[in-house]
């Protein structure tokens, strides 16, 4: 690609990032969510009836110099009262010379809807850093006065989940924030539900052979501001322990999922997506790499999990 081309891409995409809500950050899990459907949803704290430590590490756009990179980090427990369920996450964002790091709590309650499923509701309070480093940049004109200084902005959200699971399916709903800061100009957020993203997840597991199960699942974001956007995901298991998936997204990208059941309780999986949008033939794809380790301590439940 041409530098003067790559410069203008970059550029693009760095606007793009900061006039992006608080909300935003979910983004960066979604060709992993499968594996870690709490990352988007708080009310799947506890779903996996022990202590669920999940990470990863995600490089978007490979080739274009300053594309975005994140970094994830979640764990989520049921308490003493099965209940009560609680969760943690932090992440890291940066592309170019843009950086957005969160850190959420979660804290919910779910309740027995049969003897194998459960309906589970969960709020999720925390605060963002977003900063930008206009300063840094290596600009054509270097009296531009809209880049003579760098911005910073700590903003408050709050989540919400509400979700229905069992060990073979799962549907829920969720937002990342209600609470939304437009820019790095406004230091306050405001409440605003119509201006929210919203998140719809539902999947089931299907036994189709004695040691080969079949897994689609589907999820859609939705806001005022750009069209839904859709991911369908289709994961074949063999013997619980190997994944081999293929997912598709509505906003230009395929994913290729393969995972490792390494232990019973430590997974390991890596995706990689191909770019057949604007982008494409200007990157070398989508690289995200994850660990996932369950410390389960309920003697009645035996990993590995799939919900």
């Amino acid at each position: 690609m041409k530098p003067i081309r790559k410069t203008l891409i970059i550029i693009a995409l760095s606007l793009c990032c900061i006039n992006q809500r608080a909300e935003a950050q979910n983004e960066i899990i979604a060709s992993q969510y499968i594996h870690n459907r709490y990352a988007i949803n708080p009310a799947f704290a506890g779903a996996r009836d022990g202590l669920s430590i999940f990470g990863s590490f995600r490089k978007q756009w490979t080739g274009i110099d300053g594309s975005p990179r994140s970094i994830l980090l979640t764990a989520h427990a049921p308490l003493k009262n099965e209940k009560l369920v609680a969760g943690f996450n932090a992440y890291n964002q940066n592309i170019l010379t843009l950086s957005n790091t969160g850190i959420q709590i979660a804290v919910g309650y779910r309740t027995k809807v049969t003897s194998g499923s459960w309906l589970s509701f969960a709020l999720q309070p925390g605060v963002s850093f977003r900063n930008a480093n206009w300063t840094e940049l290596d600009l054509m004109q270097s009296d531009d006065p809209i880049f003579d200084e760098n911005q910073t902005n700590i903003a408050p959200m709050l989540g919400f989940g509400v979700t229905w699971y069992s060990s073979n399916f799962f549907l829920g709903f969720s937002t990342p924030t209600l609470m939304i800061s437009d820019d790095f100009d406004r230091t306050e957020a405001e409440f605003a539900v119509g201006a929210a993203t919203y998140i719809l997840t539902g999947g089931y597991l299907f036994k189709i052979g004695k040691d080969v199960h079949l897994q689609p699942s589907v999820m859609a974001r939705y806001n005022d501001r750009d069209d839904m956007v859709a991911n369908v995901d289709a994961s074949v298991i063999y013997k619980k322990m190997i994944w081999g998936g293929v997912a598709y997204q509505t906003n230009g990208d395929v994913f290729v999922n393969v995972a490792y059941q390494a232990l019973p309780q430590l997974r390991v999986a890596y995706s990689y997506g191909y770019c057949i949008g604007d982008l494409k033939g200007y990157n070398n794809g989508t690289h995200e790499i994850s660990l996932q380790y369950d410390l389960v301590y309920r003697q009645n439940v035996m990993p590995p999990r799939f919900y």
